[in-house]
């Protein structure tokens, strides 16, 4: 937290400042920083954007952080994977990659005019954790980690996406990857 905290500061930020979290999936990794040392929301003014799956798995599972982290909102959203999740001169869209959790999602970000988006290079990717081991999964996608809930879909997505990407030169990131900045595969 003292991190996260620290690097909004650093951009001129405030917790209260921020309006949306969007949430790719509730792995502890991804989302914890929402509760602050004493259980309260560290994000007081923001809207909880999440896929509705996602959201209804964490609440059947012993985690309690988790629950609470994602309960603690007042308002709240769920993807509709049919239209944008913010639109301005950016549109944000939540891409359903379920696998890894039932309810994963990458962040799509590519400008809100038609014209520049046949342009993929101006696009950018966040896929989370569609791999975890970046060496090994992204030559051999069919390498599930033990995080993947579901193995094999993760195994799936994992393969088509990475194709995809790469033939559609898509800009990518992800959190467990060996670079910061985003690249275009190979």
């Amino acid at each position: 937290q003292d991190i996260l905290k620290a690097s909004l500061a650093s951009l001129g930020v405030s917790y209260k400042d921020i309006n949306y979290l969007i949430i790719s999936h509730a792995h502890g990794d991804h989302i914890g920083g929402i509760l602050n040392e004493r259980g309260e929301n560290n994000f007081p003014n923001a809207t909880l954007l999440i896929d509705e799956k996602e959201f209804a798995y964490w609440q059947k599972q012993d985690n309690q952080r988790t629950k609470d982290s994602l309960n603690i909102f007042t308002k709240k959203a769920f993807f509709n994977h049919k239209k944008a999740i913010l639109s301005n001169t950016l549109e944000i869209l939540a891409v359903p990659a379920y696998g890894h959790t039932p309810g994963h999602n990458f962040i799509l970000m590519r400008p809100s005019d038609k014209k520049a988006q046949q342009d993929m290079a101006q696009s950018l990717v966040f896929w989370a954790d569609m791999l975890h081991i970046y060496d090994i999964q992204s030559q051999n996608p069919q390498i599930s980690a033990v995080y993947d809930v579901n193995p094999t879909l993760a195994a799936q997505v994992r393969a088509k996406f990475l194709k995809q990407f790469k033939s559609e030169k898509i800009p990518v990131v992800g959190a467990h990857t060996p670079f910061t900045k985003p690249v275009v595969l190979e």
